[in-house]
């Protein structure tokens, strides 16, 4: 769950660069498909680039691990898992993440609602 916080935390600073750099040198363009290439475009890179930096962050260790283990059929023992493991606040930005999600998503229906049929929440 922690590679997955810190996947979403650099996909955003990604997307959130790339705003920056959209606002600041390309808003203004009337080339309407190279702005919409460049949005795509973004979002793919922003979508892409933080699993690079993950890939490349963590060594191979598999075979370091495998030799000088004594006897390789022997049974492992496993070990039991720590229930404190995650912390209160990484399941508050989770959460809080979802909330977000949740609101997001709920907005884009309402909007398709809306403009599929009229105003769903009219009453007349």
């Amino acid at each position: 769950m922690g590679s997955l916080l810190v996947y979403i935390l650099k996909s955003a600073f990604c997307l959130a660069a790339f705003y920056l750099f959209y606002t600041w040198l390309l808003s203004r363009e009337t080339f309407h498909r190279f702005n919409r290439m460049a949005l795509l475009g973004g979002v793919l890179l922003a979508s892409v680039l933080p699993l690079v930096g993950m890939a490349a962050g963590h060594p191979q260790e598999a075979v370091s691990t495998l030799v000088g283990r004594g006897d390789p059929l022997a049974p492992v023992v496993p070990q039991p898992v720590n229930a404190k493991a995650g912390s209160w606040w990484t399941f508050g930005l989770l959460l809080a993440y979802a909330g977000g999600v949740m609101a997001v998503l709920c907005g884009k229906l309402v909007s398709l609602a809306r403009l599929l049929g009229g105003d769903p929440f009219r009453t007349t």
